[in-house]
């Protein structure tokens, strides 16, 4: 009995084997990770198995004898159909799942710093010039007065007695006032990084040895309050 169900079981694989055919292509969708970190989704085409039909099995060799289970078991036997019932094939089943990818973190060194530049410091202002302009400073003016009062004054000699006026005082005032004149100055341009100009006064008796006459004015404005002036550059 044994010998015989071995030749069946033979002759059913042989059947099989006969029956995968050359391999045809079919389009799957991966997910594939590149080495800089991007993770894509990529259509690829992978070799697909068909079944061909194979060449029928002539049966067991004649000395054999078969045995069939559904005619000598009680069970009620399901599922087969008249004919030859052919292997059904099942290619990229659960068991065929593509697997996951492994993802792999690649460090980040860093090889060196970014490069520092020293400019060093930027001055305030940029350009510096002068020139010779008549401005409005104020003085002292003095001045003094001089009066003279009177008086009366009587004199009596013998018989005589007479009333003469004579100066009496000689009086002197002196008196200041302040007054206010113009005076050639010399006015130094001042230029900020941002544009804006300065205008200082330098050299002028009785005021500070440099002080700010126009303060945060632009280009017009400097040409309309000092027009046609020359400038020289600071020293």
């Amino acid at each position: 009995m044994l010998k015989v169900l071995s030749v069946v079981m033979c002759g059913m694989v042989m059947g099989l084997l006969s029956g995968i055919a050359s391999a045809q292509t079919q389009t799957i969708t991966q997910r594939v990770v590149y080495p800089d970190g991007r993770v894509v989704i990529e259509t690829v085409s992978v070799p697909q198995m068909q079944p061909t039909r194979p060449t029928p099995w002539s049966g067991p060799p004649a000395a054999a004898v078969i045995c069939d289970p559904c005619r000598t078991s009680s069970q009620t036997c399901s599922g087969c159909q008249q004919g030859c019932n052919w292997p059904h094939i099942h290619f990229h089943g659960p068991g065929c799942n593509t697997q996951p990818p492994v993802i792999i973190d690649i460090p980040i060194i860093m090889d060196t710093e970014i490069e520092e530049v020293e400019e060093g410091d930027v001055p305030f202002y940029k350009t510096c010039e002068s020139f010779t302009f008549e401005i409005d400073v104020p003085y002292i003016k003095k001045h003094s007065s001089n009066w003279i009062t009177f008086k009366n004054v009587t004199y009596t000699h013998k018989c005589c007695r007479y009333t003469v006026c004579v100066p009496c005082q000689c009086i002197k005032q002196s008196k200041e006032e302040c007054k206010i004149k113009r005076v050639p100055a010399t006015l130094v341009k001042k230029v900020r990084q941002n544009g804006e100009i300065d205008v200082y006064v330098v050299g002028l008796r009785g005021f500070p040895k440099e002080w700010v006459l126009c303060l945060e004015i632009n280009q017009q404005t400097f040409g309309t309050k000092f027009p046609n002036v020359p400038l020289t550059i600071c020293p």
